[in-house]
């Protein structure tokens, strides 16, 4: 969940590199450390000052006619349906944010007393140990945990019970992510851990959209315990490995990429009710327009940058045309798809993060994927792994004859990569966006070298 990698057991990581072997020269504690300072949006990779010499467009080599190479067929019998425990709860409000510069998202609890008397309070976190204070960890529980082990009223997905066990504290609560877009706290667990995550109004969607897809695609997507959309909360289980623990392995790419496609084939059905509950609007028809935003003044770009913008406007909106005239329906786009949103459990591979999710084109979901296999892996833009893995992508949707029509979704895809960069950084108070513009420059240099292609 946002990029917040556990501790890696080196059991687990073993099992990892045996099955996809660890990347060729990767320093792995080194990569994995990376991804947990890089929060919702992984690594900085390139620095500013490097911004467009590195800035290479990713997958250049894959045209029409690319050579193919064969990639592993699906394993049927490891993907069979997880345990159903979802329930969606009646759970107390977030607490108010603060305006400090990168203040957290605090999972709130009601301001009324408790059974026993105490005073419930926002979990504040002690920054010397990053834990939930005692007093709180036990208000979580009670109000919070507990009641999973409870049968509750019918609910979006019906009516579940969940296994008490699954809930009683195996140690103190702490906290693995804490951003101004959501705050992350794992629970230790009898028989080993949970995920709770309290999500701000930027990427509320992603409590219901998460559990959705856990209620149709439960082999792939990480476990949903529980949930509740009003206030944002979500409760997962534990999912296992990153893999960027073995170092972002390309080849547990060729299992991961057809999988995503046959779940965004899936959940083209479902695009128009994934918008009426608020995950973002990136269809294709409308990035033309979305395109004025790259020009605002305020964003991290030098006069002549947003000037090569400017004029290659018009041209945007001729490739989005020809993206559309492919006639790949839109749906579920990830859009941070990298090795700290992909876990292994025994022979199962789940995606995680949906937080930056839209409705787009989905060959756009390979942006992120491939950026990281060049930044992080030092893939060059014409190796043959992006020719192995745009071919294992597109075998669910129809095969190679969408080469092109991928080619295309790429360039689109990076340029509204930054559509959604964009919307990120107009929620965060002032004082975070000069870091937050760090890396965003990154990304807004792989937009402008599209623009000389």
């Amino acid at each position: 969940m946002d990029s917040a990698l556990p501790s890696i057991d080196a059991g687990a990581r073993r099992r990892l590199t045996a099955r996809f072997g660890a990347a060729s020269g990767a320093r792995i504690e080194a990569l994995v450390e990376r991804e947990h300072r890089g929060g919702v949006h992984g690594g900085p990779g390139l620095e500013g000052g490097r911004l467009e010499g590195q800035a290479r467009a990713v997958g250049a080599g894959l045209q029409d006619g690319g050579s193919s190479v064969g990639h592993p067929a699906a394993q049927d019998d490891r993907h069979a349906p997880a345990r159903d425990r979802r329930a969606e709860l009646e759970l107390p409000p977030v607490g108010e944010r603060g305006q400090e510069a990168r203040q957290p998202v605090e999972p709130g609890l009601h301001s009324a007393a408790e059974a026993g008397g105490e005073a419930a309070s926002c979990a504040r976190i002690d920054a010397r140990d990053r834990r939930v204070h005692a007093a709180t960890v036990a208000r979580i529980f009670r109000r919070v945990l507990r009641p999973l082990g409870r049968e509750w009223p019918d609910g979006p997905f019906g009516r579940r019970s969940l296994d008490p066990c699954r809930v009683d504290p195996g140690g103190p609560v702490e906290t693995a992510h804490q951003e101004p877009w959501a705050t992350v706290l794992r629970v230790p667990l009898t028989d080993g851990a949970a995920w709770f995550k309290a999500c701000a109004p930027v990427q509320a969607f992603e409590p219901r959209l998460t559990a959705a897809l856990f209620a149709r695609w439960p082999d792939r997507v990480a476990e949903v315990l529980a949930w509740d959309q009003r206030r944002a909360w979500l409760l997962l289980a534990d999912a296992g490995t990153p893999l960027g623990a073995v170092g972002n392995p390309p080849q547990a790419w060729l299992e991961v990429l057809p999988r995503c496609a046959e779940l965004q084939r899936g959940e083209a059905a479902h695009a128009h009710a994934h918008l009426a509950q608020g995950v973002p609007d990136l269809r294709v028809v409308t990035l033309p327009a979305r395109y004025e935003e790259l020009l605002r003044p305020d964003l991290p770009l030098t006069h002549e940058e947003r000037d090569r913008l400017g004029r290659f406007a018009p041209r945007f909106a001729r490739l989005c045309g020809e993206l559309a005239a492919h006639q790949v329906p839109e749906t579920v786009q990830h859009d941070d798809l990298h090795m700290a949103n992909v876990y292994a459990q025994g022979a199962r591979l789940r995606l995680l993060d949906w937080g930056d999710a839209s409705i787009s084109h989905p060959f756009a979901s390979l942006v992120v994927t491939f950026r990281y296999l060049e930044e992080h892996n030092r893939l060059a833009p014409d190796d043959r792994w992006f020719t192995r893995l745009r071919d294992a992508y597109l075998e669910p949707w129809g095969g190679r004859g969408l080469a092109g029509g991928f080619a295309l979704g790429l360039r689109v895809g990076t340029v509204a990569h930054t559509f959604a960069w964009v919307r990120q950084r107009d929620h965060l108070p002032q004082a975070a966006r000069p870091e937050f513009d760090r890396v965003f420059r990154v990304v807004l240099g792989r937009a402008l070298a599209i623009t000389g292609k």
